[in-house]
């Protein structure tokens, strides 16, 4: 288990032992299409065979296989996993962004909750995540198998230092949904954020109902990004042109659907439409920021 702060390296961890050992194979299991995306990228820029595994698809074998949690413990994969290890070519399985299996329930991603079988496949299991708390730690093991002998713990400072983290706030001219008023605050506030980071700089604002997420990115000529948006080439296609940086691009509304892991270097601001639900996920987003270790803001308007 090996909690380490948003950009700190986790992914290093398969990314390096991969590159530097040829013939094997590493399980990365990924809970968002975004991230698995990403992450192919920069495998892909660092000369490091990957695939994303597609339920049906033969798949060409690489060094690293990207799965979803949902797809790991059906009979294709569970097959593909003992033809790894049978013929001595199963290396690792890293579980990234684990701490997602704690929101796991009978009606939201079950499946993660099963996650902790793969622990018997035989082969050094790696837990990843930024964002799970001390006191969470214990029940996080037993869900997931890992009490006992054999269990090795890492624990980094998770602060960010070159972040700097504010409120502002604003005021509410209306009541109930016609209020607008949020829009215009976060126009304003991206407006100077732009002339402050020019281009390529990013910036990401944050929204958690939908409606609002398309309002704001309509008023700002900007991405919109949240888990229903397009397809997966259609979601593929948005980030691409966000991470460019171009002047017209650089700027992304999302949902936590962007929240997990998006490395892209020199995202300067993230900026928060109201109050984040929730302490782990806004450690997550606000993440995303200054990942290259220059001064950057997260703000919560």
């Amino acid at each position: 288990l090996v909690v380490m702060g948003t950009g700190s390296g986790k992914s290093l961890l398969f990314m390096l032992p991969a590159f530097c050992i040829q013939g094997g194979s590493t399980i990365v299991v990924v809970p968002l299409q975004s991230l698995q995306t990403d992450m192919k990228d920069r495998c892909d820029k660092c000369g490091i065979t990957s695939v994303i595994w597609e339920s049906g698809k033969t798949i060409e074998p690489a060094s690293i296989v990207f799965v979803t949690p949902e797809s790991v413990l059906r009979k294709g994969f569970r097959d593909f996993i003992r033809l790894l290890r049978d013929t001595h070519r199963l290396d690792w399985i890293f579980i990234d962004e684990c701490h997602t299996v704690l929101a796991s329930s009978a009606t939201f991603r079950p499946t993660m909750r099963h996650l902790g079988k793969l622990v018997r496949m035989g082969t050094q299991v790696v837990f990843l995540t930024a964002t799970l708390r001390p006191r969470h730690e214990q029940k996080f093991c037993q869900s997931m198998n890992i009490i006992g002998p054999g269990v090795f713990k890492i624990r980094e400072a998770t602060t960010r230092p070159n972040i700097r983290y504010q409120i502002r706030t604003y005021r509410r001219t209306g009541g109930g949904e016609a209020d607008d008023s949020v829009v215009r605050a976060v126009v304003d506030l991206v407006e100077q954020l732009k002339i402050k980071y020019p281009a390529p700089a990013k910036i990401i604002v944050y929204s958690q109902e939908i409606k609002e997420a398309e309002k704001l990115s309509e008023a700002l000529g900007a991405m919109l990004y949240h888990a229903k948006v397009d397809d997966r080439s259609g979601k593929d296609k948005r980030l691409s042109e966000w991470k460019s940086g171009n002047e017209e691009s650089r700027v992304a509304v999302a949902s936590n659907a962007l929240g997990l892991g998006v490395d892209t270097g020199d995202a300067r601001a993230v900026v928060h439409a109201g109050m984040p639900r929730d302490l782990a996920d806004y450690v997550q987003e606000s993440g995303r920021a200054g990942r290259d270790g220059l001064p950057s803001e997260a703000i919560v308007l």
